[in-house]
């Protein structure tokens, strides 16, 4: 009964998921940064590979004129790579390619003209890894473990922060392709397997240095909570709670009024696996609840990915 009630639950909120556009941080990453390589610790000696796509819009107030609203398509195609050394370690690299459309509209009073920019390139890896402390195994029952990890990486400044708009002009921070600063963070993630369901919950900070052009994005304090029921060998179904909370981003010393605050997604997705070595994924990233700093907006974040086990 339960496995029906969470089915129709997953179904509906998928359906309502492309109408919802609400209030957002336009740099929020919500959840765990080292979730595309997956929550459950790997055998030693594994080597995974995988594919996944990420698709989000975002607009937000312009600082330097409240007249103009900057607005954001990002397309992004991200290879991951995971190594187990031993059983209890992973080490995780993500390159991410990244398509980004801003637009920066006329001001309203006239004031100033509108601009665009359509940045192309590598943005800022991220390599981190996952050591998993705790690991205990009961198969007295039917089989089950709990599995808790700690979590630990950094985004490299690799990405161009330096491209300008069709004004000639250096645009703005967030739609560069890097940050241009490097971004530690640390966490800890729980995962627990009980029969045909799998829980996780994860929390994580993640920092930022300051950038050459003394930009110093907000700190930021991420969280997760996953259930995911497996229907048949091959199928299963996941329900999250994702959440960031982030400071103001600070520029030369002055706080951005339209950065940093709370929100929180509802997150359906699907894990389809036909084979023991190769999978494909979804999930949609749905804002439902924010509390955030100015006038900002984003639409769901929608990301579709492949992993395969070479090894």
């Amino acid at each position: 009964m339960f496995k029906k009630i969470f089915i129709l639950l997953f179904a509906l909120i998928l359906s309502v998921s492309t109408a919802q556009r609400l209030n957002a941080c336009s740099v929020c990453g919500c959840g765990d940064p080292l979730q595309s390589a997956g929550t459950v610790h790997s055998m030693a000696g594994s080597f995974h590979f995988g594919l996944e796509t990420l698709y989000l819009t975002a607009s937000a107030q312009s600082d330097d004129n409240p007249a103009q609203t900057e607005s954001l398509t990002q397309k992004t195609l991200s290879g991951i790579l995971s190594f187990a050394p031993t059983n209890d370690l992973t080490l995780v690299a993500i390159i991410p390619f990244t398509e980004k459309d801003w637009t920066l509209s006329a001001a309203t009073d006239g004031s100033e003209e509108g601009a665009t920019a359509n940045p192309i390139g590598f943005g800022d890896v991220n390599f981190g890894l996952r050591y998993f402390f705790v690991v205990d195994m009961d198969m007295r029952k039917g089989g089950g473990s709990q599995n808790f990890a700690l979590s630990a990486g950094t985004l490299i400044p690799t990405g161009n922060e330096d491209a300008v708009d069709s004004s000639g002009e250096r645009f703005d921070q967030h739609a560069q392709l890097g940050t241009g600063a490097w971004g530690p963070y640390a966490g800890l993630l729980y995962t627990g397997i009980v029969n045909d369901w799998t829980f996780s919950a994860n929390l994580n900070v993640l920092l930022h240095t300051v950038n050459a052009y003394q930009y110093h994005f907000g700190t930021a304090l991420t969280w997760g909570a996953q259930a995911q029921v497996h229907l048949d060998d091959s199928l299963a179904l996941s329900l999250a709670a994702e959440g960031r909370t982030a400071g103001e981003d600070i520029s030369e010393g002055e706080s951005q009024g339209n950065t940093g605050g709370t929100v929180v997604d509802l997150t359906p997705g699907l894990w389809w696996s036909p084979v023991d070595s190769w999978g494909l994924y979804g999930k949609v990233q749905i804002p439902i609840l924010t509390n955030l700093d100015g006038s900002q907006t984003i639409g769901a974040t929608a990301v579709l990915g492949t992993q395969i086990l070479l090894n």
